[in-house]
């Protein structure tokens, strides 16, 4: 019987601590993410209220990643309620030229920017390149992907209907 009980009491700890890991992930991260232009922040102040946040980690050479911003780009016009924040631990000259080699700077509701201190991904767990973390538009966790997608798949986790 103690046995039994010992058994039962590690799995109900095992649960515990898997549930309390997804939830780290639950609250809106506070953000101080460096600009293109190299002096000032993207903070919570330049978000807009009552819109899907999408934040994605990536790195600015990786295949997986371009073919998904690409493929976020290529179907922007379905995310009329939705904003990006794009972010990465690469230099920002490298972060610069693929934001102006992709063109980010002509949507107002991307942003983009070099993460210097990681507190972002300590907040919200990235854990691979891409990493998508969807947040609702009340600021509630939904989802994380962490490998190359699209925007169907974008649209799907958002609930958007695509058309």
């Amino acid at each position: 019987m103690k046995k039994v009980f010992t058994i039962s009491f590690l799995f109900c700890i095992y649960i515990h601590a898997s549930f309390a890991q997804e939830k780290a992930v639950i609250i809106f991260p506070e953000l101080n993410i460096l600009k293109m232009d190299s002096v000032n922040y993207i903070t919570n102040k330049d978000l807009k209220d009552s819109m899907n946040t999408v934040f994605v980690n990536f790195s600015p050479t990786c295949d997986h990643c371009e073919r998904t911003i690409k493929s976020i780009l290529q179907n922007i016009q379905k995310f009329r309620q939705t904003q990006f924040i794009l972010t990465s631990f690469e230099s920002l000259s490298s972060i610069r030229k693929f934001y102006f080699d992709n063109g980010l700077n002509s949507f107002a509701d991307v942003f983009v920017g070099q993460e210097i201190d990681y507190s972002l991904t300590k907040q919200i767990k990235y854990s691979s390149f891409p990493c998508l973390v969807f947040f609702d538009q009340s600021k509630h966790y939904i989802k994380t992907i962490d490998e190359e997608t699209n925007a169907k798949e974008i649209l799907k986790v958002l609930k958007i209907k695509s058309k």
